[in-house]
């Protein structure tokens, strides 16, 4: 089992579609990165075969840390993945909603919207067309992947 640790909480974390990053926000405002690697096992054990004095019994997988996203200024509570594009969706508790690649070193940023939301974007949601936010001022809203507002539901102060 491996321990990932942070300097201060995570409030989420998910999987990329593939599998092979995970992805976390945290109360530092940063979006957490880490890309999965394969360790080999060995087996080290004498009495086999002197020939080999190393007996592969598999791999393990674990987890590298990548540098992590920043920009937003708040806590970053919602995330989402593009379901076949290497991007991710992520809102903070001031309402901003913010687009970015997860792969590589330097991942780009895509797009920021910083008044997706009056106060806290809560949840989002992604698929191959839209994002779907939702957010403390009762708000739930459908963007395009360009950051683009389409639609608005408001709610009832009841």
């Amino acid at each position: 089992m491996q321990v990932i640790k942070t300097e201060r909480q995570l409030l989420c974390s998910r999987f990329s579609p593939d599998g092979t990053h995970l992805v976390a926000g945290g109360m530092d405002a940063k979006v957490h990165r880490w890309t999965e690697f394969e360790v080999e096992l060995e087996n080290n054990d004498e009495s086999k075969d002197k020939k080999s004095d190393k007996e592969e019994v598999g791999n393990k997988i674990e987890w590298k840390p990548l540098k992590s996203l920043e920009g937003h200024r708040a806590w970053v509570g919602a995330l989402g993945f593009h379901p076949t594009e290497k991007r991710v969706f992520t809102g903070d508790s001031w309402g901003q909603l913010r687009c970015s690649d997860y792969e590589g070193e330097n991942p780009k940023l895509h797009w920021a919207v910083d008044k997706a939301h009056d106060g806290w974007l809560r949840q989002l949601d992604v698929n191959e067309q839209h994002v779907v936010t939702a957010g403390r001022d009762r708000a739930v809203r459908l963007w395009d992947h360009s950051g683009k507002r389409i639609a608005d539901w408001e709610g009832s102060e009841e």
